[in-house]
């Protein structure tokens, strides 16, 4: 369905992908427009891999806290442990644009999830990030 091409507003939903995959969208629609279809395609395929490379070298790391979760109906007594999830420390929003509930940090002790493959190309990063976090602890 060709209507899906025309809601742009929907981006937003997908994050810091979504605005990627936009940006090819529209390099792919001006270099066809302008250079012609094969040029076209070929620029968007050239940007796309492009992108690639550098979320594969330049991962996103985000610090987990942990958040506590309402009980559930018909689950008398949880136990302490599965009362708690761990969610992203930045950005965590509820469906009406507030806090969902509070996110601690658990004490002593930095959680994280590296957002992407791990290998030689980008294990100084990681490294560089972890330090840091201990620094500020």
């Amino acid at each position: 369905h060709a209507g899906y091409l025309l809601e742009f507003a929907r981006h937003k939903e997908f994050g810091r992908d979504g605005r990627m995959d936009v940006l090819v969208w529209i390099v792919g629609f001006v270099s066809t427009l302008f250079l012609g279809a094969f040029k076209g395609i070929i620029s968007a395929v050239v940007l796309s891999l492009l992108i690639i490379v550098l979320q594969v070298v330049n991962p996103h790391i985000a610090l987990l806290g942990r958040q506590q979760e309402p009980p559930q109906s018909g689950v008398p007594h949880q136990p302490p442990r599965f009362r708690h999830r761990w969610v992203n420390m930045r950005g965590q929003r509820a469906s009406g644009g507030l806090v969902a509930t509070a996110v601690e940090e658990e004490p002593g002790v930095l959680v994280f999830r590296f957002e992407g493959p791990l290998f030689y190309a980008n294990v100084d990063q990681l490294q560089e990030w972890l330090e840091a976090g201990e620094v500020r602890r």
